[in-house]
């Protein structure tokens, strides 16, 4: 049976050379995968010709992962490469990218080959939902690319050294491959035995070596407890402390440093507001609430760190919206089982914001000497959680008529209920905006479409 044919392709504003070098970079190449399509990367070897990539991909339906070889071929830069299967879940597979000098520009096209095992039946089965599924996923990987050289392309200078704490969680663990993607040198901090490009800590326990933080041009500050859950005494204690502890730690540890960071960027949330439903703006005061009272204790810890002339930047986070964790995971099985709806009485106002925009405002951030003190990080376009609840329903084509009133929002997880999911948080990015930063998802629809595959062609 002759093997199906998929092919995608799209103009970019970057020399043919310089986007096949691009895809010299590992991480450039693990920062393509759709969110929506979780990969486990076994091992990767550098591009070229015979390089072999071994990872794993979860089999639809089931508990169950496949492994998936494939080695590269054919390398010729800068117009292209090819990747073929040798172990996988395609009877046949080939990749063709290729890279073609377009304009200004260059045409950059992935073509697949493939056959499905037992091709005569399960082509007429499955082959539009294949082929939707790659129409997806390489509109993602695109789209992805295409943001990545437009960020590069606008801030011109010379790439960093960074160290960033917390990036195992939902942010750093996506931070931290954008950011090598775009050549910067990345270290993390970490409470385990470190292993390369990684420095050992324990803010409880006070430990660390400050001769290894020396010489970083930038310091990330993302680690802290996870307030998605019911708020017990206990709970609200390792919320406080797991913030303020570490971060007076850091901030007191670098401010001793004889090459200190040139900036800190220590994270923030927007529960600093408190229920806000007319607009707020950086400039507005400190509303009420355990999260407004945290996020003041959690800013205030960096002072050391100002003392010592280190420019400090408190980005105040709204709802970062990613498949891969926080609001949008939790809310996904609802809504896919049909049974979503709003909350409460759904006119509460959610301030919101794609990963992918967390990611481009930290690239902004650091590229802009200029800028300290905080900055709200959240689209420009807050939305109620009724029209939240609508768009999502819409994007996933489910209905949206259930409703979990406040009462029992109340029951089920009492203080964190309310501050979390019934105050209204109406954010406004204003210093963003006045920096002219670039945002990739002003709309709600066009932001869950791009992180769910469910764009529409």
């Amino acid at each position: 049976m002759t093997p199906s044919l998929f092919k995608y392709q799209s103009d970019l504003p970057i020399s043919q050379e310089a986007l096949f070098d691009w895809h010299l970079n590992p991480a450039a190449i693990r920062r393509l995968s759709p969110p929506w399509q979780p990969v486990n990367i076994v091992s990767q070897e550098p591009l070229k010709e015979g390089a072999k990539s071994v990872i794993k991909t979860p089999i639809p339906g089931t508990p169950f992962w496949a492994k998936w070889v494939a080695r590269h071929i054919e390398f010729t830069p800068p117009s292209g490469f090819i990747d073929i299967q040798e172990e996988g879940p395609f009877k046949q597979w080939k990749h063709y990218h290729r890279f073609i000098a377009h304009g200004k520009g260059t045409r950059m096209e992935d073509s697949i080959e493939y056959l499905l095992p037992f091709p005569e039946i399960s082509h007429r089965i499955f082959g539009g939902t294949f082929h939707r599924q790659f129409e997806q996923a390489f509109a993602y990987r695109h789209t992805i690319l295409a943001r990545d050289i437009q960020l590069f392309q606008e801030y011109k200078a010379v790439p960093k050294r960074v160290l960033i704490s917390g990036a195992s969680g939902l942010l750093g663990s996506a931070l931290v491959p954008f950011l090598e993607a775009m050549g910067f040198e990345v270290w993390k901090l970490v409470r385990r035995n470190p292993k390369h490009q990684e420095i050992l800590w324990d803010p409880y326990k006070q430990i660390i070596n400050p001769r290894e933080l020396e010489d970083f041009d930038a310091v990330i500050h993302l680690s802290g407890e996870n307030v998605g859950k019911r708020w017990t005494k206990r709970t609200k204690r390792k919320i406080w402390y797991s913030r303020t502890i570490s971060t007076t730690f850091l901030a007191q540890t670098l401010a001793k440093l004889k090459r200190p960071p040139d900036v800190l960027i220590s994270a923030s949330g927007s529960g600093f507001y408190g229920d806000t439903t007319l607009p707020a703006t950086e400039e507005s005061a400190i509303g009420n609430g355990f999260l407004a009272d945290v996020c003041e204790a959690w800013e205030g810890a960096t002072f050391a760190a100002k003392e010592a002339g280190i420019r400090v930047i408190h980005p105040r986070f709204g709802i970062i919206l990613s498949p891969n964790g926080g609001a949008l995971q939790k809310l996904l099985p609802a809504f896919q089982n049909n049974a979503g709806g709003k909350i409460g009485s759904g006119e509460q106002f959610m301030s919101w914001i794609s990963i992918d925009d967390v990611l481009g405002v930290f690239y902004h951030l650091l590229h802009h000497n200029l800028v300290s003190g905080v900055i709200n990080v959240v689209s420009p376009t807050p939305i109620s959680n009724r029209e939240f609840s609508e768009t999502l329903a819409h994007v996933l084509a489910r209905p949206c008529f259930m409703h979990l009133p406040a009462g029992f929002i109340r029951f089920l997880f009492g203080e964190m209920g309310e501050e979390t999911l019934l105050q209204s948080q109406n954010i406004i990015p204003e210093r963003l905006i006045a920096q002219s930063y670039p945002f990739m998802h002003s709309n709600l629809e066009e932001a869950l479409r791009h992180l769910l595959g469910r764009r529409k062609f």
